[in-house]
Order: C-alpha cells, then sequence, then structure tokens
C-alpha cells in the first residue's frame, strides 16, 4: 500500500480473472544413484559416477553435504539423485490416468538428458527443451506437445522456460531443482499459469538432500532481502517532498 500514492500496479488476478489458482508444494523425495550413468567426458570427474552407484543412502547423504566439494558439482549430481524417484512417480501417475500433461522443469543438462532418455526407454513421448535446442526448433516442439497424446511430458531448461512460451496444455508441472535466482523459478511456473489455462495450476518442487536445504535458504534470504530493500526505498520515497521529482534539487533516493 505504500507505493500506491506513485505507481499504478495491476496484478495478474486484476488482467486476468479467469485464471485459477496457482499451488507451489514441497514435495519429498528420496535419492537414487540408478541415473548416474552414461557420464558426459567433458564435465564428469572420473570414478565419481561410479563410486555413487555404489554408496548407501547415507553415504549419498554425507557426500551431499560434504563442504569439501565444489557445490556446483554437488548441485549437479543432486538433481541427477532426484531424478530417478521424479520419473518414477511420472510414470505411475501417467500409467494410471492421474496425469494428462506435465511439466517437468530443472538447471542441469545431464539430469535432463538422464529423465528424457528413461521416459522413452519407457515408452513415453517426451520433449526435451534446453539452452542447446535451436531456437527454430522450440515452438515446433512445443506445438506437437501440446496436442499430441502419445506426447506427454515437456522436459525444460528453467532458464529456457523463463521466457514468453505457452505451457498452459499442463496444469500439474514439476520443479526437479532450483534456479539460484527467485524470478527464474517464478516465471517458469508462470508458462503454464498465463491466457490460455483453464485449470488450477500445482507445481510439485522435489526436495529431500542436504543441497536442496541450502539452496532454499538462500532463496528464502534472497527473498527477504529484496522485500526488505523495496520497503526502504518505499518508505524513502514517502520522505521526498512533493514537487521534488524532476527538480533540480529533487532527486530519488538511491
Amino acid at each position: 500500500g505504500i507505493l500506491k500514492e506513485f505507481s499504478l500496479r495491476r496484478l495478474k488476478k486484476d488482467v486476468l480473472p479467469e485464471l485459477g489458482p496457482i499451488e507451489v508444494q514441497e514435495w519429498f523425495v528420496e535419492p537414487n544413484a540408478r541415473f548416474t550413468f552414461d557420464p558426459d567426458p567433458e564435465n564428469a570427474r572420473p570414478g565419481l559416477y561410479e563410486r555413487l552407484a555404489g554408496m548407501s543412502d547415507d553415504e549419498v547423504m554425507a557426500f551431499l553435504s560434504n563442504p569439501g566439494e565444489d557445490f556446483a558439482t554437488l548441485r549437479r549430481y543432486n538433481a541427477l539423485l532426484k531424478a530417478p524417484a521424479v520419473f518414477e512417480t511420472v510414470k505411475f501417475e501417467l500409467e494410471n490416468g492421474l496425469l494428462d500433461k506435465v511439466v517437468i522443469y530443472g538447471h542441469h543438462k545431464d539430469a535432463l538428458e538422464a529423465l528424457h532418455r528413461e521416459f522413452g526407454r519407457a515408452g513415453i513421448g517426451s520433449i526435451l527443451i534446453y539452452g542447446g535446442t535451436p531456437m527454430r526448433e522450440r515452438d515446433g516442439m512445443i506445438e506437437r506437445w501440446k496436442v499430441d497424446k502419445g506426447l506427454p511430458v515437456n522436459i525444460s531448461s528453467i532458464t529456457v522456460a523463463g521466457t514468453a512460451l505457452d505451457y498452459t496444455a499442463a496444469h500439474q508441472g514439476i520443479m526437479l531443482e532450483l534456479d539460484w535466482v527467485n524470478s527464474s523459478n517464478t516465471q517458469a511456473m508462470q508458462r503454464m499459469h498465463r491466457h490460455g489455462q483453464k485449470t488450477p495450476v500445482s507445481i510439485r518442487v522435489a526436495i529431500g538432500t542436504p543441497v536442496d536445504e541450502i539452496v532454499s535458504t538462500v532463496l528464502a534470504r534472497k527473498a527477504l532481502g529484496i522485500h526488505a530493500i523495496l520497503d526502504a526505498r518505499a518508505e524513502a520515497l514517502l520522505e521526498v517532498p512533493r514537487g521534488a521529482f524532476g527538480e533540480s534539487t529533487g532527486a530519488l533516493p538511491d
């Protein structure tokens, strides 16, 4: 309400009152090393895939919480370790009529490719869209996914999905992992919750590891920081004398 005097803000519910709600909930999954095969020789550390495959559940958790490991590496393997649970759940729900279309969002290419490969092996049609997908092919892939009943799964990079793509053919989505940037995650989810969506949208965020806990904590801290900055700027704006904007002696606060 503080900025109401200075700006005109229209919410999505005002512009698109026909849209149903969007619900985002945490979904606890068990890490599994089943997809830690077919390593990318340019990125994978020799022997790590094999070592992960031989670890117990407790050893996997210990690896993911090891402060001595490069955190970017931990995030990559964290996505791979959660992918089997996402695959098995989506497969079960599709086979039992609980899903029609679904979007699976992620960040790391090897985890997204592993899901795409596994759905193919199971005879379940899927599309894979990430940074390496040529721009000229993306729209055609999405249009096929929207209308083809034999192509129920859309696996998309969070960053790519943050652009103006239409994913309203699905009303259920899964975040395999989260991006470091809050707005990137939100924009990806909003691809399903936009003009043309006629059903309430449900998003499940797959969590359950020390890596997820760290990322979620950082994202929460960022969100609080952004709100604090906006509140501080709003209070500063209220203190600027009327008529000061645009005058030589008046300036917006830094």
